[in-house]
């Protein structure tokens, strides 16, 4: 018998495949409401990699043992796309903001811990798990406390600053929405999002540093809960992808002379 925790994390999971491809075949079939190409590419990437390839390397991990490499390279494979993924979700973020090209000191940051995190991955003991010796490969886990992934100490430390790093200039970035959306309803609901999404990967930074269980379970449910509101915000409000910075100050109508036929002001008031 599954225990109750491995029943709600298979429930989980489903939830976020289901919400995942229901949300990707919508962007795909109305992009264009969603604004330029390469938005509609960076939203679907940004579903694509969070609810169906990480969370399908995240339970495959935890409920199968193929053998101890394959299952630490698994969970290396599910750090890197977790790091992509945060980067993409960033790129998305600094085009709301309508920034023409991403800033370079942030892309350097990036760039040079993702360097660091690959590099620190290829040593065989950066990733060591720990199973119930009493179970031998292959099999199916039942119960989720008989496996765990223990990060080295390099690791630890250059995860812990990539999401210091990503913390401080996602909420930058949220900010600077908020300060100068059009509507500051549609700017407080990426307040929210960020809220929302900063509570499971606070958990899972506390997994890394502390590999207690409880934070990985907490991690994956609360972020299960959140990518449903997240998918059906996506869905019903498709404007949210576009620039909420963009103002129109003026309407200029000019004759093809050259000569100003009408001209007017718009006075701008929070809504």
């Amino acid at each position: 018998m599954y225990s109750n925790l491995s029943i709600v994390m298979v429930v989980c999971y489903v939830i976020i495949v289901t919400m995942s491809t229901i949300t990707i075949i919508h962007v795909f079939k109305h992009y264009k409401e969603y604004g330029s190409s390469f938005k509609v590419i960076l939203n679907i990437a940004v579903v694509f990699f969070a609810g169906i390839i990480y969370s399908s390397l995240f339970m495959f991990s935890l409920f199968f043992y193929l053998s101890e490499s394959i299952n630490i390279t698994l969970w290396k494979i599910l750090t890197i796309v977790m790091y992509i993924t945060l980067g993409l979700a960033l790129i998305v973020y600094t085009l709301l903001k309508e920034i023409k090209k991403l800033l370079i000191i942030p892309c350097m940051v990036y760039s040079i811990l993702f360097g660091l995190l690959i590099g620190t991955l290829l040593s065989p003991n950066s990733v060591q798990i720990d199973i119930n010796p009493s179970i031998s490969a292959p099999t199916i886990i039942i119960d989720l406390s008989n496996i765990n992934y223990i990060y080295d100490l390099s690791t630890r430390v250059i995860l812990l600053i990539y999401y210091a790093f990503i913390a401080t200039y996602t909420c930058y970035l949220t900010l600077s929405v908020y300060m100068n959306a059009r509507n500051k309803k549609s700017g407080q609901l990426f307040l929210l999002i960020l809220i929302l999404f900063a509570i499971p990967q606070t958990f899972f930074v506390l997994h890394i540093q502390f590999p207690f269980q409880i934070y990985r379970e907490l991690h994956f449910i609360i972020l299960s809960t959140n990518f449903l509101g997240v998918a059906q915000l996506l869905i019903l409000k498709p404007e949210m992808t576009l620039s909420l910075t963009n103002k129109v100050y003026a309407i200029n109508i000019y004759h093809k002379s050259g000569i100003l036929l009408y001209s007017y002001e718009f006075k701008y008031e929070d809504i």
